[in-house]
């Protein structure tokens, strides 16, 4: 883990990454994290092969959800034949790798140094080079690795199957909501969805399936009354719809004033016992991105996450829409 390194356009005056006091700071309610076996059996040890349960929303439960990354051999070209670049359809901000139509496991190639070297917003160019903190992690070039539970294991799916798992359910379009973070979903959910047909959206019994960050980072400033008052008035899902939210993923600055971690984990907690009434079905991303955000960050900004962790919360999305309905490969089942 590295906790408190990115930067703050509220803060920018350059302060190189661990010496400055306003951007640097991780605010957490605990100062100390102890690491020792104990954890381990709170947690439950990883556990092997074919014997785990496929994952349900249960296991996306908020303290519930324990894992680590697994890395893996990188596939020659036997296994992974198409070349792991960047998507020429999808080349906007992120370098979202190729997804090979018959590989899914393929798509966890990541070039983890082409992250973070583009701005998108404003002061994001006022840092200096030097004051960018680069991890070892940053600057693999051949990662290979899966987010993996130790209670149960996700599927994942070629076309194929996922068209099937399409055509069977009815399904007419996969929306997006939210604001910011919801962009970045919406490009790697568009390049999953770039060789499917959706079911005729004008025929009576079509199923809308939509993902929505609700908006958790742009409500920080908020009074909590205020937003759980808003929680409360976001819709209940449609008869013929599937509704799930993300959660905010684990941030490692305060990139916007009070949008830290540990308001991030509250807000969580705040839409997660308002919206379950409302048929809302959560995604957990707080706890995959803990070990990767800060080398996956957009901008090293601490909070803006693509790469290995968004490509493991669009597995999880199309793992629970579909896990019922059409059978597919264990995550991680290659390494």
């Amino acid at each position: 883990y590295f906790l408190g390194c990115g930067w703050s356009y509220w803060f920018t005056l350059d302060y190189p990454c661990l010496s400055g006091d306003l951007d640097d700071r991780v605010y957490t309610p605990r100062p100390n994290f102890t690491f020792d076996e104990a954890d381990v059996e709170t947690a439950g040890a990883p556990v092997d092969g074919d014997s785990l349960p496929l994952c349900t929303l249960d296991h996306e439960a908020l303290g519930g959800h324990p894992g680590r990354w697994v890395r893996g051999a990188f596939p020659n070209e036997t296994a992974c034949p198409l070349t792991m670049e960047p998507d020429p359809a999808f080349q906007t901000h992120f370098d979202i790798t190729r997804f090979d139509p018959d590989r899914p496991h393929c798509w966890h190639r990541d070039d983890l140094s082409r992250v973070g070297h583009r701005c998108i917003e404003m002061n994001c160019r006022l840092i200096e080079p030097e004051s960018r903190w680069i991890s070892s992690v940053h600057e693999e070039k051949r990662w290979y690795g899966v987010w993996k539970p130790y209670s149960c294991d996700y599927l994942e799916f070629t076309d194929r199957q996922l068209q099937a798992c399409i055509d069977r359910r009815n399904i007419t379009e996969i929306k997006l909501e939210g604001a910011s973070i919801a962009e970045y979903h919406r490009e790697y959910v568009r390049l999953r969805l770039q060789n499917m047909t959706m079911y005729d959206a004008k025929l009576s019994d079509g199923l809308k399936v939509t993902l929505s960050t609700l908006k958790l980072l742009h409500t920080t400033l908020l009074p909590d009354d205020e937003i759980l008052v808003g929680m409360h008035k976001h819709r209940a899902a449609a008869e013929q719809e599937e509704f799930y939210w993300v959660t905010g993923f684990y941030t490692s600055s305060e990139r916007g004033v009070n949008a830290h971690m540990a308001r991030v984990e509250k807000l969580t907690h705040f839409a997660n016992a308002s919206l379950h009434s409302k048929n809302y079905r959560m995604l957990n991303a707080f706890d995959l991105s803990a070990a990767f955000t800060y080398d996956t960050a957009t901008q090293f900004d601490g909070m803006h996450i693509i790469g290995p962790p968004l490509k493991m919360m669009i597995t999880k999305l199309f793992h629970h829409m579909c896990k019922d309905t059409v059978s597919g490969s264990r995550v991680g089942a290659t390494f």
